[in-house]
């Protein structure tokens, strides 16, 4: 890796509308290279995070970089209340947008790195959701 290569990063996220954007712009960016998203529970279901991702990706003709459904609460401390008021039950403003086509690793975070292709190594993870 060089100085002018993009910093290679995976993501974790509750993708709504803030993180939806928050990863089209570095899957837009010269400077970083998404090598992989996990999902997490956040202001929606896991679930639907994790959909909203796939369809992301899908959207941006770029279903190959791999994503993993992660935490399905939180870690630490009590479940808060959804964004619903925010971002609507779909996360994506209630756009009510088809399922994605695609599928999920299998596996879940971390474990799930493990099986992403080498060429994945990132050097850098970016946590996107509240906690």
């Amino acid at each position: 890796m060089t100085d002018t290569d993009p910093t290679r990063v995976v993501i974790d996220c509750d993708t709504g509308v803030d993180d939806a954007m928050a990863i089209l712009y570095g899957l837009l960016s010269p400077n970083i290279e998404i090598v992989g998203l996990t999902c997490c529970w956040g202001n929606i279901w896991v679930e639907t995070t994790t959909a909203n991702t796939l369809r992301l990706l899908e959207i941006v003709q770029m279903p190959s970089i791999p994503v993993a459904m992660g935490a399905r609460k939180p870690l630490l401390g009590p479940i808060w209340e959804l964004g619903n008021g925010v971002h609507g039950a779909d996360g994506q403003g209630n756009t009510n947008l088809p399922p994605p086509s695609s599928s999920r690793s299998k596996s879940r975070p971390p474990s799930c790195w493990s099986g992403w292709p080498t060429n994945t190594l990132a050097s850098s993870l970016w946590c996107l959701s509240r906690r």
